[in-house]
């Protein structure tokens, strides 16, 4: 019969990571994705060593590591005066207790080290899915552009809107949570020019910094090898509009929202000169995610709050679990959806649930301690 051909819909960090893992194991992959071609999208993210012990069994550690910041300490400071709050090693902790780093990226160089590996017929770009409908055998995508495409089974990697999710599930609305998000970028020279102690003396250009405050969570991260530090600036809100999402922002908008914080905080809130907003949304854990010849993968699957910062890890492991569970059950392809969705959804709940835990927490005065991450981080989705 040969290998199977799988259909996936949506070239996000999951999609062409499940790409590449089933290609790996010897399957046909055809990858439909709605824009027209690779862009430089999203922002700063965080790859956690779970994340990177796939990527590495990938082939990807090399560049990986020439587009990403290894991180040296995890610092909390106080939001309204900077004093140090904590300070948790990262770096030569996460390889010796994890066996992998921790990195920072920008979503898009990941993105491009995924893309690379591919070659490059393996994606369709232009192709807007609109529809998929499961058969007993196989599955079936339409596009917007009337045509159709077949598979031995179709992996909806299309994010927390999925197109695949709502023909095969039903329409639901995804959940707002209450917080927004602004992102902005500041060059490190900018950041030695205000000087090191806009963080504090115990800070390092290597560091994952956070101000933790009464309506909200700053983080702030090196990219692109420590050269560029990548700033979140979340915020507690009831009031989110269609109209405001991935929105520009003013600075003045942003400053408001934070009064009283620390003021080597808002010295780096001045010196930015783009901002931009989005609202965060996540869902309910699903019943199930399979269907047939049918199943979902990442944000399609089970979107989460970015407490955990463990969005483009969950689908990460996703993918190579995915490729594992077919690779096994190649003859049944049902089955092997079933397996995966059994292997996969207890640790993709736990983390749901979890992140969703950890941002009520950050609401009380004073936040209990962090919730523990190391079951995230020791997981090897490669060994099983």
């Amino acid at each position: 019969m040969g290998k199977p051909r799988i259909v996936i819909i949506g070239a996000g960090i999951g999609g062409l990571a499940a790409a590449l893992a089933l290609r790996r194991r010897g399957s046909e992959v055809a990858l439909f994705e709605q824009a027209r071609e690779p862009g430089d999208v999203g922002a700063g993210l965080q790859i956690g060593p779970n994340a990177v012990k796939v990527l590495r069994k990938l082939g990807l550690e090399r560049p990986l590591m020439e587009v990403s910041s290894e991180l040296g300490n995890m610092v909390e400071l106080d939001w309204n005066d900077g004093k140090l709050k904590s300070l948790t090693p990262l770096g030569p902790t996460a390889r010796e207790k994890f066996g992998a780093p921790y990195l920072t990226a920008h979503r898009a160089d990941l993105h491009r080290v995924l893309y690379e590996a591919l070659p490059p017929a393996c994606v369709a770009f232009g192709k807007e899915c609109v529809a998929v409908a499961t058969h007993r055998n196989n599955a079936v995508a339409r596009f917007a552009d009337g045509t159709e495409v077949e598979g031995d089974a179709v992996i909806g990697c299309d994010g927390i809107h999925s197109v695949v999710r709502r023909s095969v599930f039903g329409r639901d609305r995804p959940i707002f949570t209450k917080q927004i998000f602004w992102r902005g970028t500041l060059g490190m020279d900018r950041i030695k020019a205000l000087g090191l102690d806009c963080f504090g003396p115990d800070f390092s250009l290597k560091d994952y910094v956070s101000w933790l405050g009464p309506t909200g969570r700053v983080l702030c991260y090196p990219m692109y090898q420590g050269r560029v530090l990548n700033i979140a600036a979340g915020y507690v809100t009831e009031k989110w509009t269609a109209e405001s999402w991935s929105a520009a922002s003013t600075r003045d908008e942003v400053l408001a929202a934070y009064p009283g914080w620390d003021d080597r905080l808002l010295a780096i809130f001045r010196a930015v000169e783009r901002w931009f907003k989005w609202g965060v949304f996540d869902r309910d854990p699903m019943r199930r995610w399979s269907l047939g010849a049918v199943s979902l993968l990442g944000d399609a699957a089970h979107p989460m709050h970015p407490t955990l910062a463990q969005g483009a890890g969950m689908a990460i492991e996703d993918a190579y679990v995915l490729a594992d569970c077919l690779s096994r059950h190649e003859d049944d392809l049902p089955l092997a959806l079933q397996d995966y969705e059994t292997r996969r959804k207890p640790r993709t709940e736990r983390a749901q649930l979890q992140a969703r835990q950890q941002f009520r927490n950050n609401l009380t005065v004073p936040p209990p301690p962090r919730l523990e991450r190391d079951w995230i981080f020791a997981f090897d989705a490669t060994a099983l």
